[in-house]
């Protein structure tokens, strides 16, 4: 209860957006606080280690759930500044170290990272990590996370939420390990299952929205470009129809009427650098 610790922990592939948020906090007593994580790498001597990055709300301060028992330093004052597992597995989580991330998969860690490297400045313990062996499992690495970083929220590039913890009211005083909290948290988490798929659909309807909207707005740019072109090439053509008039015999001028009337071009090849005659009109 001192350090606040959440009921719940709500992960979604697809993330959480405000709307999520903004459903979850409609319901009944329930107390919501939205963060991001992401799991990587870091490298030892002994090789690559899986470890979990999680946010910190503000700077200097604690979090307001799952607050964090600081051990030794300080919380972050600056984006490059990281608290580190104080039960950690790793070797060199020491205050001062440099930890350097990298990523678990395909993906470029700079694309959810705003900064890969960063300072230990501080080392705490977690009420969510009991188990000194392991801190949870994942997909990235070995499949097993060896240790936790907090960083400043900032650093965290995604635009929706990763994670939500939840808190309830009703099970506030309750012993953890009871029957009653059991069939309370049972309810509680039937309550967050029915808000989640109602999101499902809705999330799922606007993500179409939005690409619908971005393929609409791609459609448009090509279109004008293509109007932009033709008006070139109708332009040429009156061009060539005045060249042939003048003089019947230039075949060039006739090649070139043809070109303008199809909205041909030669394009250069990428690879072997060719230029291959291109169409951009199907019918005149």
């Amino acid at each position: 209860n001192d350090c606040n610790l959440s009921d719940f922990r709500l992960v979604s592939t697809l993330g959480y957006s405000q709307s999520d948020i903004k459903a979850l906090e409609e319901l009944e007593g329930i107390n919501v606080y939205p963060s991001y994580f992401l799991d990587a790498l870091v490298k030892e001597e002994t090789g690559e280690s899986t470890v979990r990055i999680l946010s910190l709300d503000s700077y200097g301060e604690n979090n307001e759930v799952n607050a964090l028992v600081l051990k030794e330093g300080r919380f972050p004052t600056s984006p490059d500044e990281c608290l580190a597992d104080g039960g950690s597995l790793l070797t060199a989580t020491a205050i001062g170290e440099k930890i350097t991330f990298y990523s678990g998969d395909d993906s470029e860690i700079s694309d959810t990272l705003e900064r890969t490297e960063y300072t230990v400045v501080g080392t705490f313990d977690s009420p969510m990590y009991i188990d000194k062996s392991s801190r949870g499992n994942t997909t990235v690495g070995n499949g097993s996370v060896k240790s936790v970083f907090y960083v400043p929220e900032e650093n965290f590039k995604t635009e929706v939420y990763t994670q939500v913890y939840i808190t309830a009211d009703e099970l506030r005083g309750i012993n953890t390990y009871s029957e009653e909290y059991e069939k309370l948290s049972e309810e509680i988490m039937s309550r967050l299952e029915a808000t989640g798929k109602i999101r499902e659909t809705e999330r799922y309807d606007e993500i179409i929205s939005e690409a619908t909207a971005k393929i609409d707005d791609a459609r448009a740019e090509l279109e004008e470009a293509r109007s932009d072109a033709f008006a070139e090439f109708d332009k040429a053509e009156k061009l060539y129809e005045k060249i042939i008039q003048a003089d019947t015999t230039q075949s060039e001028a006739y090649w070139g009427l043809i070109l303008c009337k199809y909205g041909i071009e030669y394009v250069e090849e990428k690879y072997s650098h060719k230029r291959i005659p291109t169409v951009h009109r199907a019918q005149y």
